[in-house]
């Protein structure tokens, strides 16, 4: 998915977004609801929303 649509030297935002980082615990249940060029947009239990290093998850 696109972000933004860029035009030469500016661009437009396309949808909104948040370039929060998730801080996750070892051995903590994520709920992953978007993967996006290495990182996966996660919520945990408390159902606090942030992106995570794709790197950093475990798949089950």
């Amino acid at each position: 998915m696109d972000y933004i649509d860029i035009r030469g030297e500016t661009g437009m935002a396309l949808c909104s977004d948040s370039a929060r980082e998730l801080n996750a615990r070892e051995g903590e249940t994520l709920r992953v609801a978007q993967t996006l060029t290495g990182w996966l947009f996660a919520i945990n239990a408390d159902g606090e929303p942030g992106w995570v290093p794709g790197e950093t998850v475990s798949r089950q």
